[in-house]
C-alpha cells in the first residue's frame, strides 16, 4: 500500500492525543480531530475488500473447474492463467487511473472517495453476476472496475487528505493509525465473510459495506467541509510542491541518484509481492484443497499479524528512544526494510516446502511480517530527499508498475513450472531487492 511512507514514532503517536481545541488548523482547515473521523473510511473499505479477497479467487475455480475444491490437471493451468490475466487487467486500469484520480482528489476529495466506493462496489456486483451466469468474460470485465478502486488508490487518496494536517508529525501519526485500522479491517473481513459456507454471501456483504462507507464519507465531508478549494494565495505558495502528473515526470523523479536504487528496490519488491496472495491462494487450493473459507482465514491471520506488528514497532521504537536517545528515521527505515524483506523471502521458501496444511497458518504469520516492507522502503525513499511532494506520487506509480508486472511474472511461473517453484523465484527477487537497498544505504 502506498502512502505508508513515514513510520510512526512515539512522539507522533502522542500527537494523536492532542485535543481538537488546540490550534491545529491549517489554511485548508483539516485538524487532527477531523482526521480521526476519517479512520472508519479505511476500516469499511478494508472490510469490503478483504471480505471478497479469497472468495473472488475461489469464484474463478468455480467457473473453470468441474469440482472447484479439486481442480484436475488440465484445469489447473487454466485456473492459474485466467486469474493472472484478470489481475493484470485490473492493474493496467489502476495505472491508467492513478493520474486522473489523483487530480480529482486534489480538486474534490469527497468525489474521489465516492467514486472509489462506487467502482469497487460495482466490481463486486459484476463478479456476482458472472458467477450467476458462469461467464469468464464478465468476471474479467469486473476487474476493469476493480482497477479503478484498488487499495493503493484508496490509501493514496486518504494520504493526500492527511497530508493537509499542520505538521509532518501529525501526518505520520494519523497515517500510521489509518494503516493499522485498515489492517484490522483486513483481518476482520474474511472472518465475517467466512460465517457463511456460501461464497456468494461475501459479495452481498461487500456491496452493503461499500454503500455504508459511501454514505458515511458524504456525511463527514458535509459536516466538516474537508474538500479543498485552494485560494489564489494558497496556489501561489504551494505551486512548487504540486506533484508531477505525467509518467515522464515520475520517471525523472525516480531517476535522481538518491532515489534510483530505492525506487528499483520498491519495483522489484512489488513485482515479487504484488501477486503473491492470489497465487498463494491458488497454491493452497491446488495442493491442500483450500476453499474460499480456508483461504479467507489465511488472509485474516496475515492481516491481523501485520496490524499487531505495525502497532508494536512504534511503541518499541519509542521505548528504545527514551532509553538511548533519538534514532535517525532514515537509517531505521532502511534497517527495517532489509530485515522484513529477509523474513519475507525466508517465509516464501518455507511455504514452498510445506506438505502439511496445518503448517500453512504458522508460516503465514511469518510471511505477514514481510508485508510491511513497502512501508519501510517508501519511508526510506521519502527521507532520501526530504520535503519533496513529488516523491510519493512517483513511488505510487512505481508500485503500480510493479503490481502490473507481478501477475505476469508469478502467473507465468505458476502456470509453467512445477507446483510451488514460483515461490523460490519470488524469494530470489525479494532478496535481490533487499541487496539494492543495502547498496543504496552505503552510497
Amino acid at each position: 500500500m502506498p502512502n505508508r511512507a513515514l513510520m510512526n514514532d512515539q512522539g507522533s503517536i502522542n500527537a494523536m492525543h492532542e485535543t481538537e481545541s488546540q490550534p491545529l488548523l491549517q489554511k485548508n482547515g483539516l485538524t487532527v480531530g477531523h482526521a480521526r473521523l476519517l479512520l472508519p473510511i479505511a476500516l469499511l473499505a478494508s472490510l469490503g475488500i478483504t471480505a471478497t479477497a479469497a472468495t473472488s479467487v475461489f469464484a474463478y475455480a468455480y467457473l473453470l473447474c468441474a469440482d472447484p475444491t479439486h481442480c484436475q490437471n488440465e484445469e489447473r493451468a487454466a485456473y492459474a492463467g485466467t486469474l493472472a490475466l484478470a489481475t493484470t487487467v485490473a492493474n493496467v486500469c489502476a495505472i491508467l487511473a492513478v493520474g486522473p484520480l489523483h487530480l480529482l482528489g486534489r480538486r474534490n476529495a469527497v468525489a474521489s472517495l465516492l467514486l472509489w466506493f462506487g467502482a469497487r462496489g460495482a466490481s463486486v456486483a459484476v463478479l456476482s453476476g458472472a458467477v450467476a451466469l458462469r461467464s469468464i468474460p464478465i468476471a474479467i470485465a469486473s476487474k476493469v472496475l476493480e482497477g479503478l478502486a484498488t487499495d493503493n488508490i484508496l490509501q493514496y487518496g486518504l494520504g493526500a487528505v492527511y497530508a493537509r494536517l499542520p505538521s509532518e508529525k501529525h501526518f505520520s501519526a494519523v497515517m500510521g493509525h489509518s494503516m493499522a485500522v485498515y489492517l484490522f479491517g483486513s483481518a476482520l473481513g474474511p472472518i465475517l465473510a467466512g460465517l457463511s459456507t456460501n461464497f456468494r454471501t461475501s459479495f452481498v456483504f461487500a456491496v452493503v459495506v461499500f454503500v455504508i462507507a459511501g454514505g458515511y464519507t458524504s456525511l463527514i465531508w458535509v459536516r466538516f467541509t474537508i474538500h479543498h478549494t485552494p485560494s489564489t494565495d494558497d496556489t501561489q505558495e504551494t505551486a512548487p510542491e504540486v506533484p508531477k502528473r505525467s509518467l515522464l515526470d515520475h520517471v525523472r523523479v525516480l531517476a535522481e541518484p538518491a532515489l534510483l536504487l530505492p525506487g528499483v528496490s520498491l519495483l522489484l519488491y512489488t513485482m515479487a509481492q504484488g501477486y503473491v496472495f492470489p497465487a498463494l491462494m491458488v497454491h493452497t487450493a491446488l495442493r491442500f484443497g483450500f476453499t474460499g473459507r480456508e483461504n479467507g482465514w489465511m488472509l485474516s491471520l496475515a492481516a491481523g499479524t501485520s496490524a499487531v506488528a505495525l502497532m508494536a514497532v512504534p511503541s518499541a521504537l519509542g521505548a528504545v528512544e527514551r532509553c538511548r536517545g533519538s534514532i535517525p528515521r532514515r537509517q531505521f527505515n532502511l534497517a527495517m526494510a532489509v530485515a522484513t524483506m529477509g523474513v519475507f523471502a525466508a517465509s516464501l521458501i518455507l511455504l514452498a516446502r510445506i506438505d502439511n496444511a496445518r503448517l500453512v497458518y504458522p508460516a503465514i504469520m511469518l510471511f505477514s511480517i514481510g508485508l510491511a516492507s513497502s512501508t519501510y522502503i517508501k519511508g526510506y525513499a521519502v527521507l532520501c530527499i526530504p520535503g519533496r511532494a513529488d516523491v510519493m506520487p512517483a513511488l505510487a506509480v512505481q508500485e503500480s508498475v510493479g503490481s502490473l508486472l507481478s501477475p505476469l511474472l508469478i502467473g507465468a511461473a505458476q502456470t509453467r513450472l512445477a507446483e510451488g517453484e514460483w515461490l523460490y523465484i519470488s524469494a530470489g527477487v525479494i532478496s535481490f531487492a533487499a541487496l539494492l537497498l543495502v547498496l543504496s544505504g552505503r552510497s
